[in-house]
């Protein structure tokens, strides 16, 4: 439901050459000028309304599935500034409830390769929902070399190792290794063969490093589990150190609703909010 990218992507092809519906351009986009703009209170739909129709993106997609994959947007934090980060958007396109709120959806992280950085990268991220209680189930780590210290095996065993440690039954689902079959694929995304030729390939191999039934699996073990307070976690480690009476209960504030109207903002259509970021030097929108 957001993107920084409006260009075409394989994915997007490979889902309308099959069949499976998408959205490919979701209602959030951080198009050039848009963050500023936004928080001049220039922009068409709030922070409150940009979530919303996040969400009702979603429903529309979700009709008659059995599931549905939310692709977020770089890192956890991104479009916090506005008030749309991974978080608030995960929890504006959760299960509807009847009270009309939403239960968020579980999240699966994808890392990158190593030991120490994948490990302290993944921990990061998943700070970063836990703070918001929405549930991460695990992480599946990407690119990885076959050879050397840092091959994929070597790898897969140390931070499989970290995660078997834990105590929260999050898991490693699965350690993709690079793939070069999309730089040789013949055909650009935009074109008729839209570089599909490769697509079942990189499939098939994703299927044989990852566990997707186990993926599955837990986020409808997610699903079925009722919400969890995230000061539980956040103040486990202080347990053994502090009283119950010198514990003082964390207070959570809700998340800003940006875009304030104020007396001298007006809105602007993209075009003139694009046209003005260029003519400040900023760099065209992807």
């Amino acid at each position: 439901p957001a993107t920084q990218c409006e260009s075409p992507q394989l994915i997007q092809k490979y889902c309308e050459n099959v069949g499976i519906s998408c959205n490919p351009i979701g209602p959030i986009v951080y198009y050039k000028g848009f963050t500023r703009a936004h928080l001049a209170g220039e922009t068409e739909f709030t922070t409150t309304e940009l979530l919303k129709n996040a969400g009702n993106a979603v429903d529309k997609i979700a009709q008659g599935k059995r599931l549905v994959m939310i692709d977020g947007v770089g890192f956890p934090s991104v479009g916090s500034v506005c008030g749309t980060d991974n978080v608030q958007v995960a929890k504006a396109s959760g299960y509807p409830q009847q009270n009309e709120g939403r239960n968020p959806p579980a999240v699966l992280l994808v890392g990158i390769s190593g030991v120490g950085a994948a490990v302290d990268a993944y921990n990061l991220n998943a700070t970063y929902f836990d703070y918001s209680d929405v549930p991460v189930i695990g992480a599946v780590f990407n690119k990885l070399s076959q050879e050397g210290f840092y091959s994929l095996e070597n790898c897969k065993k140390q931070v499989t190792a970290y995660f078997d440690q834990q105590d929260n039954n999050r898991q490693a689902f699965g350690f993709v290794p690079l793939f070069s079959g999309f730089a040789a694929c013949d055909g650009d995304v935009g074109d008729d063969s839209g570089g599909l030729n490769c697509v079942d390939e990189f499939i098939k191999l994703f299927g044989e490093y990852v566990d997707v039934r186990g993926i599955v699996n837990e986020a409808i073990n997610a699903k079925n589990k009722p919400p969890v307070d995230g000061d539980q976690n956040r103040n486990h480690s202080k347990r053994n150190s502090q009283t119950k009476q010198q514990q003082q209960p964390i207070q959570k504030k809700k998340p800003k609703t940006f875009h304030m109207s104020s007396a001298g903002s007006q809105l602007l259509s993209r075009q003139a909010i694009e046209q003005r970021a260029a003519k400040s030097g900023a760099a065209p929108s992807a």
